[in-house]
């Protein structure tokens, strides 16, 4: 037959489109994705390109929740060195406060001691 399109709808199109994406309107769709801002929806190949893109990102997460075992000891490795990381910086923030506090404390000292000096000279 002549005209017939093969695939799905375009309101199955959309309906998966809008479902991928967890919004109900092409302004909503246009905000999720830069890419998918520049897409014109009054055309099914719009739709087709947002169901490709959507689903693309979908299998990636799809990956990363379940990467080979190659990746699995890498991505380890690397969650350790930001845990190390991350020690590292709540550990100089720590010390930074700490060295604040004691200049501070000084600087209270300080002040304390040029009182009684200028007290010892009125006297």
């Amino acid at each position: 037959m002549v005209g017939q399109r093969s695939g799905p709808t375009l309101r199955e199109l959309k309906s998966r489109v809008y479902e991928l994406a967890a919004v109900k309107s092409t302004q909503a769709l246009k905000a999720v994705a830069e890419p998918l801002a520049r897409l014109d929806f009054r055309r099914r190949s719009a739709w087709l390109q947002a169901l490709s893109w959507l689903e693309s990102g979908r299998s990636f997460e799809q990956w990363l929740a379940q990467p080979p075992e190659e990746y699995r000891a890498l991505f380890s490795e690397i969650d350790a060195a930001m845990a190390d990381f991350r020690a590292g910086i709540d550990q100089g923030v720590r010390l930074s406060r700490e060295f604040q506090d004691a200049a501070d404390e000084l600087e209270r000292e300080a002040q304390r001691q040029r009182n009684r000096e200028e007290g010892g000279r009125l006297n």
